[in-house]
């Protein structure tokens, strides 16, 4: 199966995120619909094969101090999204 840019644009994001993350990256967990795709990959259904966006859940027990969460964020150029979700992040710069 061949991807098309705005689902693999999606998963950079993704990968990006969890880079940005830096240390708390142990702690992130892969949630929602990218998990369900990553874990049991492509199936004989009637929904899109892959998704466009991105859910990450932390282990609060597993996060560090430093560096805070919403500043490395930022500092790799995802903005807070304007969602009442919290912790809701945007990719800065991208539009997905």
């Amino acid at each position: 199966m061949e991807f098309t840019s705005p689902y693999v644009d999606a998963r950079r994001v993704l990968l990006d995120a969890v880079e940005a993350l830096g240390s708390h990256a142990e702690s992130a967990i892969l949630v929602g619909a990218q998990a369900i795709y990553l874990r049991c990959g492509a199936g004989d259904f009637a929904v899109a094969p892959m998704t466009t966006d991105a859910d990450l859940a932390l282990d609060v027990a597993r996060i560090e101090d430093e560096p805070e969460i919403f500043a490395a964020m930022e500092k790799a150029g995802f903005v807070a999204g304007s969602s009442q979700a919290v912790g809701s992040v945007l990719a800065g710069l991208r539009s997905i």
